[in-house]
């Protein structure tokens, strides 16, 4: 017997003494209940019928040792069940080994088959001078004969019956990896504790007016995760955020006002730095309302005015990048190239 064969019969015998197993300890876990359900209907009665102390007290230790039994013959069963499972994957990936073991034996044969019809037709071609082929009938022959008497056959070369059998093993093969593969993966996910991710989308440097996007997620897997989320500015502070939530969401997220010119925020999880975004600016009074603003000097009046845009720098924890463009609220006409030097925040 081959090392595949021995293989694909322990796998086998290994699914069957766990089916058994789960069966068996299933059938036990509903004897006990039935038992115990039926000691508790008749307590009453029990108790009337001796002495009542003694009585509580051998119904309370049969009842105690019903129930654990139960809850041990449940836990067996789990247990088995889940054995049960990694044994049908161990014997399926088993039954396409042997699967592909065939198609391995089927294909040499066909070769070595064809081989020798290879040699023998190069022989008869150098003896008469021509290829001999198999016959096969056109589509013509074969319905002028199902014309004639209701059916059409021929002989089809050995060489090609022996053939047959190897794609059919191999595909079968290749579907049960997929599938046993495929079930692997999902079972490691629900188990694989859930992995906590951030994010922080801002507007661009020039895009003043537009909020920032903080969120937080989990993938998949069980379990879960808190975040604290910082962010400053009118609305901002310190939320605590724990996903999945109570309507089971794995994502939260919320807007705030992070905007070219002013505000920071932060999301951590486990003292861990998911994300973090600081937006360097000052806040400053248009007369009417006060908002946040990148903001420098202009070097004709020497007025504050907004930064439109900088250049972009690795990170925005980084000193700011370099200012390309103000709007000077003075209407001050700004040559970037002149003044690229005299221009700061």
């Amino acid at each position: 017997m081959s090392n595949i064969l021995r293989t694909l019969r322990g796998a086998e015998s290994e699914v069957e003494r766990l089916e058994r197993e789960v069966a068996r300890w299933t059938t036990e876990a509903e004897n006990r209940r039935r038992e115990l359900a039926d000691l508790e209907r008749d307590s009453g009665a029990a108790v009337l019928a001796h002495d009542p102390a003694s009585a509580v007290r051998e119904l309370t230790i049969r009842q105690m040792d019903l129930r654990t039994w139960i809850v041990g013959a449940q836990g067996a069963s789990a247990a088995a069940e889940e054995q049960l499972v990694l044994a049908r994957w161990d014997l399926d990936e088993a039954r396409a080994v042997e699967m592909r073991d065939q198609a391995a034996k089927f294909t040499a044969t066909a070769e070595a088959h064809q081989a020798k019809v290879t040699t023998l037709l190069a022989q008869l071609r150098e003896l008469d001078g021509v290829d001999y082929v198999p016959f096969e009938p056109s589509k013509e022959d074969i319905q002028s004969g199902m014309f004639n008497d209701g059916h059409f056959s021929w002989e089809v070369p050995h060489g090609t019956v022996l053939w047959d059998p190897v794609q059919p093993l191999l595909d079968e093969a290749s579907r049960l990896e997929q599938r046993v593969a495929a079930e692997r993966a999902a079972a490691a996910r629900a188990v694989a504790p859930v992995v906590p991710t951030a994010s922080i989308l801002v507007p661009a440097w020039d895009d003043v007016d537009s909020e920032s996007q903080v969120s937080c997620r989990i993938s998949e897997g069980v379990g879960s995760a808190t975040f604290e989320v910082s962010t400053s500015g009118q609305y901002g502070g310190i939320e605590v955020v724990t996903l999945p939530d109570q309507d089971g969401s794995r994502m939260w997220g919320k807007r705030v006002k992070l905007q070219a010119g002013g505000g920071s925020a932060k999301v951590t999880c486990g003292g861990a730095v998911l994300a973090r975004e600081v937006r360097p600016g000052s806040l400053m009074a248009n007369g009417t309302q006060s908002v946040w603003v990148d903001y420098s000097r202009c070097p004709s009046c020497r007025s504050t005015a907004p930064v439109t845009k900088r250049a972009k720098t690795e990170s925005s924890d980084a000193t700011k990048g370099a200012v390309l463009a103000i709007a000077c609220q003075n209407g001050c006409d700004v040559d970037m190239t002149k003044h690229a030097a005299a221009i700061s925040s």
